[in-house]
């Protein structure tokens, strides 16, 4: 069995499979959601699952949380594989000008579109900060851009200005109070940019969305629109898989 981490900036996603079955519609054997601020909790999850024979970490959060999986995972005598991007892995080749440089979980979760679709994706994971990653048709992660996440636009606009201390709003066509008008404002920025991306992409690029954000978004984006909450973790059982394989030959 394969455990596979999602460790980001404000939750920690984790789930278990089976070495050798097809993850299509996430058929996990266990998973499970904490918070950073909770993160004792792990322990006890991860002592009651079976002992696995890989564990793969995509882990951008800081030391403390790095701190909490390593001894949460004490339990099991296995070792930890902490994901690194790499040139080429799984049949996706990473065109970042430094590969090492890429972000682990836009790492995963390229590799995860990608075995999904094997063809051209626009890959949006909008948790914390937005990422809008593009692959081609021929298997290139080509590059991408970074933007504050939806709620992170709307803590700014609360903090760096005066008088917007408010509470959140609702979206709305041309708000008429400035609750309404920050959530509507920060919902549409982050469509904007998506749907300009998408009209720069190649022509059939398929539009996947991942994160905690990606419900609120994806109405309101033009179809189609694949929706994938677990990519992050399906990239990493793919590299795991593919690491169990090379180790057993």
């Amino acid at each position: 069995m394969i455990l596979v981490i999602d460790s980001g900036n404000s939750r920690l996603k984790w789930a278990l499979a089976d070495r050798r079955q097809d993850l299509t519609g996430s058929n996990w054997l266990a998973q499970g959601v904490v918070d950073n601020t909770r993160l004792a909790q792990l322990a006890p999850m991860w002592a009651a699952l079976p002992c696995p024979e890989q564990v793969m970490v995509s882990h951008v959060a800081g030391p403390h949380q790095e701190a909490a999986i390593r001894a949460a995972l004490a339990v099991h005598p296995v070792a930890i594989t902490w994901l690194q991007a790499q040139p080429a892995c799984a049949g996706l080749i990473n065109d970042y000008e430094q590969p090492q440089m890429l972000g682990t979980d836009r790492w995963a979760a390229a590799i995860g579109a990608w075995q999904r679709l094997h063809g051209a994706a626009i890959v949006v994971s909008a948790g914390t900060a937005t990422t809008i990653d593009l692959i081609d048709a021929q298997g290139h992660f080509t590059g991408g851009l970074i933007m504050p996440g939806l709620a992170m636009m709307g803590r700014a606009l609360q903090h760096g200005t005066a008088g917007l201390a408010v509470p959140s709003g609702t979206l709305r066509l041309w708000p008429r109070n400035t609750a309404d008008a920050i959530e509507t404002g920060c919902l549409f920025a982050q469509i904007g940019a998506i749907e300009r991306v998408r009209r720069l992409a190649s022509a059939g690029s398929v539009l996947i969305l991942t994160g905690g954000a990606a419900d609120a978004l994806t109405p309101l984006l033009a179809a189609p629109v694949l929706l994938a909450p677990q990519l992050v973790l399906e990239g990493l059982f793919t590299v795991g898989q593919a690491e169990l394989a090379r180790r057993t030959g």
